[in-house]
């Protein structure tokens, strides 16, 4: 896959996966013992009902909750360097690229990568 087919790819998924997730508010639950295990994530799917979710500690049930309300700005690196790709199609050389434009495609290629699991 080309940097542009990578970054599309990791959009797309992303963009699956925010569609398929509940869209409202998540939430931390609190732990339950002194060692901070047993905490989960509310996900409210109704005004009456909830759904937790086994995170095991407030560490992981933090980190969970953040990434679901940085799902828009995440999508935006992403297309920021899609954009910064397309501006510049035969540019061979990262080096020859505008300043924006390299760190917008460096940025966004990493992100593509950590989505999609790896180099593609």
């Amino acid at each position: 896959m080309n940097a542009v087919e990578r970054i599309e790819a990791a959009i797309e998924k992303l963009e699956q996966l925010k569609t398929e997730s509940t869209q409202v508010t998540w939430s931390q639950v609190g732990a339950h013992g002194p060692s901070d295990l047993g905490v989960s994530v509310r996900i409210p799917i109704s005004r009456h009902h909830d759904v937790l979710a086994y995170a095991g500690t407030a560490a992981n049930a933090h980190l969970i909750v953040t990434l679901h309300r940085t799902i828009d700005a995440q999508l935006a690196i992403l297309r920021a360097g899609r954009s910064a790709c397309r501006a510049f199609p035969h540019v061979v050389n990262d080096r020859d690229l505008p300043g924006w434009a390299a760190e917008a495609k460096v940025h966004a290629l990493a992100f593509a990568d950590a989505i999609l699991g790896g180099t593609q």
